[in-house]
């Protein structure tokens, strides 16, 4: 017979247990769509390879971007004619860090510096009259043209400073002879959006957004609150889901502290979707 104290020690173990194994992630991550043509003269990096399954697991990771650009660097490491050359490389002047480069990587014979970003834009046409002006961070804290304006204006220039230059030379580092950008970006819409995108930007959308009363008047009846980590996931991927009334109590627990989470929403044939309900 087992004890008491046992079943509780494996209530608490499943309980931190992840649901999604290390595959799901890249492959959430790997179909995640790309905005491209942000950058004049950047050209768009696409992986034109899938990886065979990995058996790696996260590492301690909380932040939702350091966990994709482990991702990513484990499939950069898997693509046959890649070869990852230095990845995170912080540049200093003195005791300041004045950036950081993702990665440096040779494909055939060009040496590529790489900048990857992943984010999660919701369209606010309130925002600016400019399209790339309206697409704002769940929370209302981030930025698509200031994320598109510090890549321009920073970190694809920061390998013409000198801290870059004496980094390269005291690694023994080819200088890069082209520079490249992986922008994962999935944009969310209001419900019954008229809006009508340019190519770019509507291959990137994979959802709605929706006010609380929204919400409340879905005809759905099953959902599921992912962990911010879990993001990237495939919602068809998830195996247990819960009632509408149970996903409005936890709605009303993240907006308590200003945070509008990522849902989702399975239909009455069994498919999946992602969706935003904000807070504001």
């Amino acid at each position: 017979m087992f004890s008491q104290t046992f079943f509780n020690t494996l209530k608490v173990k499943l309980k931190f247990m992840p649901m999604f194994d290390f595959n799901q992630h890249v492959k959430g991550f790997l179909n995640a769509p790309s905005l491209k043509g942000l950058i004049k003269g950047i050209k768009d990096f696409d992986v034109t390879q899938k990886p065979v399954p990995f058996q790696n697991i996260f590492p301690e990771i909380k932040r939702l971007g350091k966990r994709a650009e482990f991702l990513f660097e484990t499939i950069l490491k898997s693509e046959k004619n890649i070869q990852l050359i230095e990845s995170n490389i912080p540049l200093r002047n003195s005791d300041r860090t004045i950036g950081e480069i993702d990665f440096i990587i040779k494909n055939g014979s060009q040496v590529i510096h790489l900048e990857l970003t992943t984010k999660f834009y919701l369209f606010d046409e309130s925002l600016d009259s400019k399209l790339i002006n309206q697409w704002i961070g769940p929370n209302r804290k981030d930025f698509l043209h200031l994320k598109v304006s510090k890549l321009k204006c920073h970190q694809f220039p920061i390998i013409k400073s000198n801290e870059f230059l004496e980094y390269i030379i005291s690694r023994k580092i080819p200088i890069p002879d082209q520079q490249s950008l992986m922008f994962k970006a999935q944009l969310f819409v209001p419900l019954n959006s008229p809006y009508n995108f340019p190519k770019n930007y509507n291959d990137c959308i994979v959802g709605n957004w929706f006010t609380n009363e929204q919400f409340e008047q879905l005809n759905q009846k099953v959902f599921f609150i992912p962990n911010k980590n879990d993001w990237f996931i495939d919602p068809n991927e998830n195996m247990q889901w819960i009632s509408k009334q149970e996903c409005m109590n936890q709605i009303k627990t993240f907006h308590s502290r200003k945070f509008s989470p990522m849902i989702w929403i399975k239909n009455q044939i069994g498919l999946a979707s992602k969706a935003f309900i904000v807070w504001w």
